[in-house]
């Protein structure tokens, strides 16, 4: 199995187990795995009222440097603390997570990676994040950005940009929630280049 398959159970399990959880006041919850590889940070994705009442505040806020979506950074800075000390002591980092969790887990990719950390990045149709300086930032990480062209998150809000650069996956039936992680998993299982790096 693929590095990016293996994301998509990593940001499946942030939704869905209870063990290796941190979580903040504020709804966001983060997952930490010690894999042979890496040690994975999965960060769930929209699924409470506090979840969408942050990604309305589509203000901008600053962040190391440049303008991010200041209720994205609300939910990250709320576990942050905890998350750098469970991972102090650990260098080779995965980040991944699905929609608001991947906009959280590019948060948290630059911030780690701005103290040293060997930082991948894996989002799955996350939203934009931040401004032209955010992501020339993020162009420095080792990161991919999967995205269905058919899913409105990817593209929203429109007053940030989109992350690139992107892996463009296609669902395969018209009628679905392009939105969906399950679209996603399937839409990279298809992919016939097995893609590694």
């Amino acid at each position: 199995m693929s590095t990016l398959q293996n994301s998509v159970k990593y940001a499946k399990s942030a939704y869905t187990d209870s063990k290796n959880i941190i979580s903040s006041h504020y709804g966001c919850q983060v997952r930490v795995d010690i894999t042979q590889e890496y040690c994975v940070v999965s960060f769930r994705g929209s699924e409470q009222i506090l979840d969408w009442l942050c990604n309305l505040l589509a203000s901008r806020a600053s962040f190391h440097g440049t303008n991010v979506h200041r209720g994205f950074l609300i939910q990250y800075n709320s576990v942050r603390s905890e998350l750098l000390e469970v991972i102090k002591n650990k260098r080779n980092i995965l980040c991944c997570g699905h929609s608001l969790g991947g906009a959280l887990a590019a948060l948290c990719a630059i911030d780690i990676w701005s103290l040293g950390f060997d930082i991948t990045l894996i989002t799955i149709g996350a939203p934009c994040v931040g401004d032209a300086a955010f992501n020339r930032k993020l162009s420095r990480i080792q990161s991919y950005h999967i995205q269905n062209k058919l899913d409105p998150v990817t593209y929203m809000p429109p007053c940030f940009h989109r992350m690139a650069p992107s892996i463009f996956v296609k669902s395969r039936h018209l009628l679905v929630n392009h939105h969906s992680l399950n679209v996603y998993d399937q839409a990279l299982s298809h992919m016939k280049s097995g893609f590694r790096w």
